[in-house]
Formats: structure tokens, sequence, C-alpha cells
């Protein structure tokens, strides 16, 4: 009888996690400002699915297309050059679609790299960040590596041997930190961490290169999703509208040509 009640529970209790829905998201900022980031998108898809929505914040870069391949995510936001890298990994996947913020007033559903450096350095250009300290995020992070080495490249410095040191932060906010206690010369970043820092610490950090506009992160949904399931989130999605003041106030579908200005990019890394 214990047995039987013990296996009902099990049953029972697998069957209302399975109720649940698990978002994999890339780690670009600590957990903590993800979280808040994506709270009042949380809250709409709850109160839209009668649903629970657990983020799962993956390790890295690279664990984010683990855990899609392994489908223990229901539906991911994944970086412009992590999509278009693993395209071969990702036929499982359906396109959800991409974010859109609002900047300066506008509307957008683009984003910059910068490389940035403290507002009393000596380092005028990004010429002079040779033989300097450099941090970047991840190699598979769009505007914290791929963006950003291009510009260097462009700019005739190889990160590999023309730095004093090197570093790989894995998070913008850790680059940023970084950065305000000197622990480095220069650093890249998204923009919007960049013009938050600035508006909260004014004048200590400036903008030394940018990059062109560059499509923001794909959301993606697997095959752990019904067909069912899929359009409904697709609309809900499609539907949402956050505030003026979050990070993400809406979504947007956009053509995979819009991804092929990465392609040419990634190729120089």
């Amino acid at each position: 009888m214990k047995k039987a009640i013990f296996f009902s529970m099990i049953l029972l209790s697998s069957f209302l996690y399975s109720k649940d829905l698990v978002f994999g998201i890339i780690p670009y900022k600590s957990n903590e400002l993800i979280k808040n980031a994506y709270k009042p998108f949380i809250n709409y898809l709850e109160k839209n699915t009668n649903k629970k929505v657990r983020i799962h914040i993956a390790k890295d870069y690279n664990d984010i297309i683990k855990m899609i391949k392994l489908k223990e995510v229901d539906f991911a936001m994944i970086g412009s050059y992590l999509y278009i890298k693993n395209q071969t990994n990702l036929k499982n996947t359906k396109y959800i679609a991409s974010g859109l913020r609002k900047l300066n007033n506008k509307i957008t559903s683009t984003f910059n790299s910068l490389i940035i450096t403290t507002q009393d350095s000596q380092i005028k250009s990004v010429k002079d960040i040779k033989n300097k300290i450099f941090a970047f995020t991840d190699k598979n992070s769009t505007a914290g590596f791929v963006f950003p080495n291009y510009i260097l490249k462009e700019e005739g410095i190889d990160y590999k041997k023309d730095f004093k040191k090197c570093y790989f932060l894995k998070k913008h906010d850790r680059v940023i930190k970084a950065l305000l206690s000197n622990s480095i010369d220069a650093g890249a970043v998204y923009d919007k961490i960049a013009y938050d820092t600035q508006k909260k610490h004014p004048n200590k950090i400036r903008i030394l290169a940018r990059s062109y506009p560059i499509p923001l992160d794909a959301y993606i949904a697997t095959s752990r999703l019904s067909k069912k399931e899929f359009e409904k989130l697709n609309l809900l999605f499609l539907k949402y509208k956050g505030s003026n003041e979050d990070e993400i106030i809406g979504f947007t579908k956009v053509t995979k040509d819009v991804f092929d200005s990465i392609k040419e990019v990634a190729k120089s890394n």
C-alpha cells in the first residue's frame, strides 16, 4: 500500500512538473540582473498560460546549446551569433521571434557592441588599447567578443598577442565592474549596460568604438512543445507589450537574411 501511494505521488509530481515551462537564457550578465530584466515578461506568460515559467540560466554560452539539444528547456533566448553558428544543432527548433527595445525614444530590433574605457584614461582611440589590459565576455558572445574582435582586427590588433593581458570575464556586468575598479584598461560590452552605467556613474566611462547595428537575440522553441503549445507561445510573444523602461518591450519576426551580416563578421574570428 505504501509503495502504491509513493509511486502515485511520483506520478503526480511528474505531472505537475511537466506543467512548468522552462525558459533557457544565455548568461550575458548576473543571474539577478537577468531575472529582474525578464520578470515582467515571465509574469505575463504565467498569467496567460496558467503555467509556472522557470528561468534556467545556462552556465556559459555553449551550455545553452547543450540544453536545447537535450531538450532541457521549452524555449530559449540565444545570442545572434550563436543562432547563426549553430544552425545544424538547432534543426529541431522553431524560431519564435527577436526582441524589441526602446532606445533614444525609438523602438528597435538591433543593438550595438561597444569598446569602452574609463573617462580619465589616456586611451584616446582603439589603437591605443595595444599593450593594455583588455576584457571580453565569452568567445560565443555577439557583443562581448565577435564584433569587438572584428573592430580590433580592423585596427590591426590581435587579441592573442597584442594585449598586456586579456581576460574573458563571461558576463557584461563583470567587464563593467572590472573597468570601474581599474582592473582592466578597456573592455567590450553591449550598449545598454554601458548606457545604464553612464547614467548611474556619470563621467566614469567613455565609448571608444561602436559596431554597426546587430540583430537582437533570437528566441527559439524546442520540440518539447507540442504544435498547439508552440502556436500559443508564438502568439503570446508577438502580443507582448512591456513598458518603455523594460529591457525587452516586445518581440518581432525578422527574416533570416537579417543575420547575414553576422556571418561575415564571424568569419574573421
